[in-house]
């Protein structure tokens, strides 16, 4: 892979306030010569994705982008195949010497579709970096004006779990635990939480149009739990605290 003279650079943009992009975040997209964005396609051909719409934002070219359009399942093989013909149509435009920048919501090194691009470059021997941003989950505890986490507080976070037993498991070994991508437990989410009783943030489209935040459970009955969506639970804080 020598002779490559361009570069991958994962740029991460935030949890979906364009405001909370980084300074060499913008920088680096200013300077790309191409955009990589996840994205889903809609009936009629139409592209959405908070990323694309973050990118709109900001005063670039948009003949540059370029969607990888990942299903928003949890089809492993499906997305594979999506990130490797992504993958590919980056290596010709390395190639021939061009910046490529491949973007994510919240941070690229995490839950993110720029990592398995980042694993392919690193593969290939080429040149590549990661530019960090700020999570969904620490944007949402700064709304809520909650301490996620204080002196020797441990913290786990999971994502697209399966029940919330997991949940519970990890809230006896750890003071907060995070899950992010909740509507995989979205039927069993209320029935937990009022037997919980513990405090709580549910949040969900951080930093986005139509943002939501409660510590109600009483605000989350009949609401539809989105992809983008998470749920903190913290033994430090109290009920009468939130």
């Amino acid at each position: 892979m020598a002779q490559l003279q361009g570069s991958i650079t994962s740029v991460s943009l935030g949890p979906g306030d364009p405001d909370l992009i980084t300074v060499k975040a913008l920088r680096q997209l200013k300077g790309a010569d191409l955009i990589y964005y996840p994205g889903t396609v809609e009936d009629g051909g139409v592209i959405t994705g908070v990323a694309y719409d973050i990118l709109k934002t900001y005063d670039l070219d948009s003949s540059c982008f370029r969607g990888i359009l990942v299903p928003m399942s949890r089809s492993r093989e499906a997305a594979e195949k999506r990130y490797d013909k992504a993958y590919a149509s980056m290596l010709q435009a390395v190639g021939k010497g061009l910046l490529v920048v491949v973007v994510s919501v919240g941070d690229g090194g995490f839950y993110s579709t720029a990592s398995a691009i980042v694993e392919r470059a690193l593969a290939d021997g080429v040149e590549c970096s990661m530019t960090p941003g700020i999570p969904a989950f620490i944007a949402a505890g700064s709304a809520a004006r909650l301490p996620l986490a204080l002196n020797d507080d441990s913290v786990v976070v999971l994502a697209q779990i399966d029940t919330l037993d997991e949940l519970e498991k990890m809230l006896q070994e750890h003071q907060t635990v995070v899950v992010m991508k909740l509507s995989t437990v979205r039927d069993e989410l209320l029935v937990f939480l009022e037997r919980y009783r513990g405090a709580f943030l549910y949040a969900e489209k951080v930093g986005m149009a139509g943002q939501f935040l409660t510590t109600d459970t009483e605000a989350l009955k009949g609401r539809i739990i989105p992809y983008f969506s998470l749920l903190v639970c913290s033994r430090r804080w109290s009920n009468n605290q939130l």
